[in-house]
């Protein structure tokens, strides 16, 4: 019933397919799924950027939080200007070669090569030897120069155009007349021949992911964005947006047009919505800006929908990172937090209702990263810092030291074979005397959450003394203070036990005998 009554209405009102869009309704879907944001795109291993920078930035190594974000904001920024560049560079490559095909095309032909072109263009079928081997022996660019002025006189860019023209060993051709920069194009071919006219998808693409990088919007908000959303005045430009997930405008994107590449693209887009409207492949009143070639040749009645793919074969022109499309915002958003340092500009840029959703938001894709690259720093300071310990008493674990990350300060040795990663902050304040812990609650029931076992010869000379001394005093301290005794050192004891236990068994083992020995001598 719903469905007739879609359509019924529809007829009523004699809406074109144009006049129809989630914007046009204000269509806002009832089912919302929270998904958690994209994983940003610098969360991977760079090797071609400074070592300091390389490593994912959930595992960035830093000196401190303050150097951390310093470096976080950095790697952000630097994967951002590495997508731009490489945008700009495709921009540039496909207008280079529209000026060179428009240039050879004003060149001089004779009536018999273009006849004979010509022919080739408009055959059903494979032509005649004779005409094939006299248009074989044309230089690559006569023949070019010959099909950009039939493309003109046939009218073989409008959408009523008279034949289908067949490019003969195009892609053989397109191997020599395109420079190295441009050979990665030639996936477009016989689309090519058609630049001076309209736009190639790559062109799209890098336009697309441009401005994407520049806004900070989605890709369907960025799509949704009409020739009439561009608004260029003096030396800004504002981008209108259109969010569909919340039928609301988003924030306006007010850039300046000295940004690099900005006005490239947003030239070419209108440009290339203009030559269509003209060609008529779309009606005047459209005001759509993502059009290209489609599967079929005709009227346009959709916007390009290829992105994807497209942006694969853009990633690996320019060895780029993989990402997609919605990686792109958390990305920008995460840099221009670290960047500002203000969470209310990031909410606006966010187009977010509530400074709340922002944080949250900031908290996913941001924190959570620091947090992860924090304790992965700790972890290597701690390994490290064994290493070396290990490497005082014995020769063969200095290979495997390194140094920028050992951190003599790291642990303080308890005198039982644990180490404490920091005495002045207790789990519980009461456990202070002075601006130090007590130490007596490290080993009571699952242990003081900053309680580290570190096997190095240090403590493992402080396990074994400490074995020794409950070994010969355990009766007297049961009998001097009976309470103190089941709540402090019957825990300790069983950790000590425990602890050598397990050293005991394990590859450390000869060193313990090694200490044991040594200790054991000084006795006697």
């Amino acid at each position: 019933m719903f469905r007739k009554f879609i359509l019924k209405s529809a007829e009523e009102q004699t809406l074109l397919d144009e006049d129809i869009s989630r914007r046009s309704i204000g269509f806002r879907t009832r089912f919302s799924r929270n998904l958690p944001p994209r994983p940003l795109i610098s969360d991977i291993t760079d090797k071609s950027l400074d070592p300091e920078l390389a490593a994912p930035i959930s595992s960035l190594a830093h000196a401190s939080a303050k150097d951390l974000m310093a470096k976080t904001e950095l790697r952000l920024e630097r994967d951002l200007i590495k997508i731009q560049e490489a945008c700009i560079r495709e921009l540039e490559i496909c207008q280079a070669l529209r000026e060179r095909l428009t240039t050879i095309g004003r060149g001089n032909c004779t009536n018999r090569e273009s006849r004979l072109v010509r022919e080739m263009l408009a055959a059903d079928k494979s032509p005649p030897k004779a005409t094939r081997t006299t248009v074989d022996t044309l230089p690559t660019e006569t023949l070019f120069s010959v099909y950009q002025k039939i493309i003109v006189r046939d009218g073989l860019t409008h959408v009523n155009r008279p034949y289908n023209p067949v490019f003969w060993q195009n892609e053989a051709r397109l191997k020599k007349f395109l420079t190295e920069d441009e050979k990665h194009l030639i996936s477009s071919g016989f689309r090519i021949h058609y630049l001076p006219h309209r736009m190639i998808s790559q062109e799209l693409v890098a336009s697309f992911v441009l401005l994407l990088t520049y806004t900070g919007w989605n890709g369907h908000t960025l799509q949704a964005m009409g020739v009439n959303d561009v608004v260029v005045k003096g030396e800004w430009v504002t981008l209108k947006g259109y969010k569909g997930k919340t039928d609301a405008f988003v924030s306006d994107a007010h850039l300046e047009n000295k940004q690099p590449g900005l006005m490239m693209a947003l030239n070419v887009i209108r440009w290339n919505r203009m030559q269509l409207i003209k060609l008529g492949f779309l009606p005047k009143t459209c005001s759509y800006l993502w059009c290209t070639w489609t599967t079929s040749y005709g009227p346009i009645k959709f916007q390009y929908v290829g992105f994807q793919d497209g942006l694969k074969k853009f990633q690996t022109t320019y060895s780029l990172p993989n990402f997609s499309l919605d990686q792109v915002r958390p990305q920008f958003l995460a840099h221009a937090s670290l960047k500002m340092k203000n969470p209310e500009y990031v909410r606006q840029l966010a187009s977010h209702k509530l400074l709340t959703t922002t944080g949250h938001y900031l908290d996913q894709i941001i924190l959570r990263n620091m947090n992860s690259a924090i304790n992965l720093e700790f972890q290597r300071r701690l390994e490290n810092t064994v290493l070396f310990r290990l490497a005082e008493e014995d020769e063969m674990f200095k290979s495997r030291v390194r140094m920028k990350h050992v951190d003599l300060r790291l642990l303080t040795p308890l005198g039982d074979g644990a180490s404490c990663k920091n005495l002045e902050a207790p789990p519980d304040e009461s456990f202070l005397v002075g601006n130090l812990c007590d130490g007596k609650r490290c080993h009571i029931g699952d242990g003081c959450e900053n309680r580290k076992v570190i096997i190095d010869i240090e403590n493992l000379t402080a396990l074994i003394r400490k074995r020794r001394y409950y070994r010969m005093n355990w009766r007297r301290l049961e009998q001097s203070n009976i309470t103190a005794f089941e709540k402090f050192h019957v825990p300790a004891i069983l950790f000590n036990l425990g602890l050598y236990d397990y050293i005991k068994t394990g590859s450390f083992r000869h060193f313990l005998e090694r200490i044991e020995r040594a200790i054991e001598n000084e006795t006697e």
